[in-house]
């Protein structure tokens, strides 16, 4: 960043620098990239447009489904594309908007993912604890009024942390060392008061986080409580079976967010390191989720058999 600029004002743009370790891989680690964004484009884009088009599909799980691939085409698209511009053409800097809206699109997609799997362990526990109801507790009125909420709710709660983040002071440094922009490396960049923002954060994470992650740790509860009482072990492998698919991909989710937030506490990790850890949010769960479903949903697999006979018969 040049000199000039005035202290406290927001920087007009930023070097990312988490890649500097690919120099002699850049032809190798940028087709693996390109590949693995290539999958998660396809197959995400197959689950969404599957489900909206087949009739048979519009049950709440696979709607949330469609919602977590939408979500992970978005948390892919928000990085990888500058991550492969980085590695073809070195322009490893992002203007200030830019690295903003990064920022807020990740900040707002991880949060709807969140609810998103709170939803899906509700409709699970719903499921299993009482079936009977199902059709009652999860009807079309309680989708959009809670999909319309976990939307709004992203949007809103993230906005005041992009203001925060525009209204601290910074020098000229502008250096972020990772391969995006993001909220917690832009603040390492600043000086003077962080405490409104900091509180900010933690609100966030015991509210936000933490309601979600109550809502998943009662269903699991409850429904493994349920299954525990089943004698018969084909009766409890069948309610296992119905939400195996989800606890996988609930347990990656975890993973995949848990180790960059590890990394913090570690301030001198290889920059690779970091990125593999990142790679693991950004392109490998968004790629292995709708493989997941599709893999191990039956509903899903007979909607791709008829997708395919339709194509073929155009």
């Amino acid at each position: 960043m040049n000199s000039s600029l005035a202290f406290g004002s927001f920087p007009h743009q930023f070097l990312l620098v988490g890649l500097s370790w690919v120099e002699d891989k850049k032809l190798p680690v940028s087709l693996l990239f390109l590949f693995m964004y290539l999958v998660v484009i396809l197959s995400n884009c197959t689950i969404i447009v599957l489900i909206k088009m087949d009739q048979k599909l519009q049950e709440p799980m696979h709607i949330f489904i469609a919602l977590l691939s939408l979500t992970d085409l978005s948390i892919s698209s928000a990085t990888i594309p500058k991550v492969l511009t980085i590695i073809w053409f070195s322009s490893n800097t992002i203007s200030s908007a830019e690295c903003l809206t990064q920022a807020y699109i990740l900040y707002t997609m991880w949060g709807l993912q969140s609810s998103i799997f709170a939803l899906m362990s509700f409709d699970r526990y719903v499921a299993i604890c009482h079936p009977l109801r199902h059709s009652t507790l999860i009807s079309r009125s309680f989708m959009t009024k809670s999909v319309a909420l976990i939307v709004a709710r992203s949007i809103l709660t993230t906005f005041p942390l992009t203001f925060l983040i525009v209204r601290l002071s910074y020098s000229d440094l502008n250096t972020i060392y990772d391969i995006y922009c993001e909220f917690r490396e832009v603040m390492k960049l600043s000086y003077g008061d962080l405490m409104p923002l900091s509180i900010y954060m933690v609100i966030l994470i015991c509210v936000y986080q933490g309601g979600d992650n109550s809502i998943i740790v009662f269903s699991y509860l409850q429904m493994l409580s349920i299954v525990y009482k089943l004698k018969s072990p084909q009766a409890r492998w069948k309610s296992l079976s119905t939400c195996s698919s989800q606890a996988i991909l609930l347990s990656l989710f975890y993973i995949s967010t848990s180790i960059p937030f590890y990394l913090i506490f570690y301030p001198d990790t290889p920059l690779y390191v970091k990125t593999i850890a990142e790679v693991l949010s950004f392109l490998l769960l968004p790629m292995l989720n709708p493989i997941i479903y599709g893999a191990r949903s039956k509903d899903i697999q007979d909607g791709l058999r008829r997708l395919y006979q339709k194509l073929v018969r155009l």
